[in-house]
């Protein structure tokens, strides 16, 4: 209990320090295309079929003009399939998932061009002073990269309805002692690069591509080989055994690849996001503002005041 109170006076105490250090913070919404990458596509170039739509919500802490921080929640579905790319059409294979993430993000913009003619600077040399009567921003280029969690559950559709796969252990997971199942919650790295522009001073429209790297290569339930079709009826029944190999003919012999297990799947996604920046009107002691940088500090003369004579 003394442990619990502690940490609690402890973030009461950080707080208030952080709130003064911060300078800006922000909320967003983001809207844009994405697409699968993995053993159902041929290469990781958009096509038409597989673009499916994501939008998102953010939160940001701004420090200085250089560095944002920030949590990103973002929804949407990836598609992936045979014959939608003619990747494999004799194997057959598709899937679609809707999918989440939840991510903590650090954008770094190295340069910013100002309004009121103030030309391009280096953004780490530029303190921040944020109010009405600052430079505004209008061009900054942006890269970053977050951590996050991704939640999936690939499923394949059969007569209008939908059926989900990792229940089927479609590679032998099911089998006791085989493969061990797959899990529908992974971490992610996330990749992005782009760029902001200010159409008001307070509000940012940003333009950017991801990547999301995963860890596993069972986003679309495609990884290893085929297991032995008599095991998969007895543990998975027919139906695990029609969405483990849906094509012409017999089913393959085990051990026959069915996907790479050395290639990891992942997701392009493109954003464009309107973020609007509270300006806290906080200015850092000593701070100088970016129309400033240039200009030469001139010495001020001592102004000598007369003394007060004496009453008579």
């Amino acid at each position: 209990m003394k442990t619990r109170t502690s940490f609690l006076s402890f973030l009461l105490f950080l707080f208030p320090s952080l709130l003064i250090a911060q300078h800006r913070i922000g909320a967003a919404l983001r809207a844009g295309p994405g697409y699968y990458v993995g053993d159902l596509k041929r290469n990781s170039l958009p096509e038409a079929a597989y673009l499916k739509p994501v939008v998102g919500a953010s939160v940001h802490y701004r420090y200085r003009y250089f560095l944002d921080v920030s949590y990103r929640f973002s929804f949407g579905q990836l598609v992936g399939g045979d014959q939608m790319g003619n990747v494999q059409p004799s194997r057959n294979l598709d899937f679609e998932t809707l999918y989440y993430t939840n991510e903590l993000r650090v954008n770094y913009y190295p340069i910013i061009v100002f309004a009121d003619g103030v030309a391009k600077k280096k953004a780490s040399t530029v303190a921040c002073a944020f109010g009405k009567n600052t430079p505004r921003e209008v061009f900054k280029p942006s890269v970053g990269i977050g951590v996050g969690h991704f939640h999936f559950n690939p499923y394949s559709r059969s007569g209008g309805s939908s059926v989900y796969l990792k229940p089927l252990g479609t590679e032998g997971q099911n089998i006791p002692g085989y493969r061990k199942p797959y899990k529908l919650d992974q971490p992610a790295l996330f990749y992005d690069i782009g760029f902001v522009v200010n159409p008001l001073r307070n509000l940012e429209l940003e333009v950017n591509v991801e990547y999301v790297q995963l860890f596993t290569d069972y986003l679309d339930d495609v990884s290893t080989t085929y297991p032995d079709v008599a095991a998969l009826q007895n543990y998975s029944g027919s139906q695990g055994v029609a969405y483990s190999y849906k094509g012409a003919g017999s089913f393959p012999q085990e051990g026959f690849a069915r996907g790479n297990p050395l290639k990891k799947d992942g997701s392009f996604r493109g954003f464009i996001t309107l973020r609007y920046m509270f300006a806290l009107n906080i200015t850092p002691a000593r701070a100088k503002l970016p129309n400033e940088l240039n200009r030469k500090t001139k010495k001020q003369k001592k102004v000598r005041f007369p003394r007060e004579q004496a009453p008579q």
